[in-house]
């Protein structure tokens, strides 16, 4: 440690030119007064607030300030969702074919206008379709004509609207059939951001009206015989929805279990503590618009660890489960939002099972689509990427109590040129500005954490009660070490913090209750002050 060496250096020059004398290198001539540890071989010079105490090793918690009453909170989120939209509607390919035949005199003649021919597809799927916005799919269309005369015809379909709003209209000339081979006309039209609508028919659903018009010129000389026709061949395919309106039915979607880690009881070990204000915050964001009861299947803490192996599931009240959500009349989202505190439900045992040391909240849910709505009076609203977000967000404020709770925290330790000390002084300096008192102890271990040697004899130590926000409290300690103990510390690797926490009236019924601030802080120095080894 070059500022050792140097510190070294500087006492053994001063000791040349101040004087020769043997017993200025006596211990007990060495006077403590005015000197810090820093300004001697500082070991350990830190000032920690609750976030460097208590999430050192949490990176799953977010440390943060209440703006309303200013206490730190530590957050932790999770976050889940269902299956998309478009896993619950199906939209398989759809087929139809269309013949038209006529008689035609083989006298000639003006063109000839058939009725138009009307007719109704059943759009073949498992829901009910009032209407869809297509993010993809196309239209085959085949017409042949057997005819020994040329045909105009005209496909519309009426429910097909574009972007632009115009109805899919498709207009053909087909010239009359040479041989015996059909001639032929076949076409593939996009129906990218088409909107179809199906409210046709007695059902009002799913049903695709279809109209075709057909012009026949007759050729002079030939008439028509049995077979002779004009056939349309189409088929819907490869569609994918951006939007849906009909109705899905009953559905029962699981959502996926999750799990939120928590860390923050990590480095506690022992004692009681009860944190009197937790909340957990359960947001449900849903972009179907259709009916859904949402129950919680699991909801609960888990703590497997030996600490507390008899709470390792702790059961979360909710207000009401199944919980009916909230849902749009069209597209867009709506959320439900779940408290659960103190205060709610009636009779909430969040403070518990908080208090309990979990170690993570474990949820899971199951979404029911259209309950009560059997009948589809209600029309379902969704999108290809509908889905129900489950968030579940746990708030720990820093405020209740804590008895004999036992914290437990390493910091590593660096110590050269051991063999140039003969004696020492250990200086143990300390100022709590933490509302809480703190019996403390520090043992140097080994790479293994094997304790080597340690501060306080005979234990953990009050070094300093209770501080005020405004009015820390500080005391300095200091210890005489011999080379042997100087020599146990140079083995040492790491410094070992042992604090065992108290609020005031701990043991008391009604003990007193306390919350931190950013403000609150505890600062630690420990330094060596050693007179020099003289062969």
């Amino acid at each position: 440690m070059k500022r050792l060496k140097v510190f070294l250096s500087v006492i053994t020059v001063s000791l040349v030119l101040a004087a020769c004398t043997e017993d200025y290198f006596e211990f007990d001539k060495i006077t403590t007064e005015d000197w810090r540890p820093e300004l001697a071989v500082p070991l350990v010079n830190s000032s920690l607030n609750l976030e460097d105490i208590i999430l050192a090793t949490d990176t799953n918690g977010i440390i943060q300030q209440n703006p309303d009453n200013k206490i730190l909170q530590v957050v932790y989120d999770g976050r889940v969702f269902s299956s998309a939209g478009d896993f619950f509607v199906d939209l398989p390919n759809q087929s139809f074919t269309e013949s038209i035949n006529a008689s035609i005199p083989s006298t000639g003649g003006p063109a000839i206008t058939l009725p138009t021919v009307n007719r109704q597809i059943n759009f073949n799927s498992t829901v009910e379709i009032d209407s869809l916005l297509l993010k993809n799919g196309d239209l085959a269309l085949t017409l042949e004509n057997e005819f020994r005369h040329n045909v105009q015809a005209t496909v519309q379909l009426p429910g097909f609207i574009d972007a632009n709003g115009q109805t899919l209209s498709l207009n053909y000339n087909l010239p009359a059939r040479t041989g015996s081979s059909p001639t032929i006309r076949s076409e593939l039209v996009s129906l990218v951001d088409y909107t179809i609508d199906m409210t046709y028919g007695s059902q009002n659903h799913s049903t695709i009206p279809l109209s075709v018009s057909v012009t026949i010129t007759p050729t002079n000389g030939i008439g028509s015989t049995t077979g002779e026709d004009l056939t349309i061949r189409g088929q819907i395919r490869n569609m994918d929805f951006r939007e849906f309106v009909g109705f899905l039915g009953q559905e029962t979607q699981d959502l996926d279990i999750d799990t939120i880690p928590i860390n923050l009881f990590r480095n506690f070990i022992n004692g009681e503590i009860f944190l009197s204000n937790p909340s957990l915050d359960v947001t449900i964001f849903n972009s179907y618009g259709l009916p859904v009861d949402l129950e919680f299947e699991t909801l609960k803490s888990r703590n497997e660890g030996a600490r507390n192996p008899a709470d390792r599931s702790i059961d979360i009240v909710l207000p009401n489960n199944p919980q009916t959500l909230q849902y749009l009349s069209g597209f867009g989202v709506d959320t439900t939002f779940i408290p659960i505190d103190r205060n709610r439900p009636s009779n909430s045992n969040i403070a518990t099972v908080i208090s309990s040391f979990p170690e993570e909240i474990v949820y899971d849910a199951r979404a029911t689509f259209n309950n009560g709505n059997s009948n589809g009076n209600i029309r379902n609203y969704l999108t290809d990427t509908s889905k129900i977000g489950l968030d579940v967000s746990l708030r720990i404020p820093f405020e209740g109590f804590v008895q004999s709770f036992t914290l437990v925290d390493t910091l590593d330790l660096t110590f050269e040129n051991i063999d140039e000390l003969e004696k020492g002084i250990l200086r143990v300096s300390a100022t709590n500005g933490f509302p809480i008192e703190a019996n403390m102890q520090l043992v140097f271990t080994d790479d293994n954490y094997t304790p080597i040697d340690s501060i306080f004899g005979n234990g953990a130590e009050s070094i300093v009660p209770p501080g005020l926000l405004n009015a820390p409290s500080s005391d300095i300690r200091d210890f005489e070490v011999d080379r042997d103990r100087l020599q146990n510390i140079a083995n040492s690797s790491k410094i070992l913090l042992r604090a065992v926490l108290d609020t005031r009236n701990a043991n008391q019924t009604i003990p007193d209750t306390v919350s931190f601030t950013p403000e609150h802080k505890l600062d630690i120095a420990l330094g060596l002050k050693g007179t020099i080894l003289i062969d």
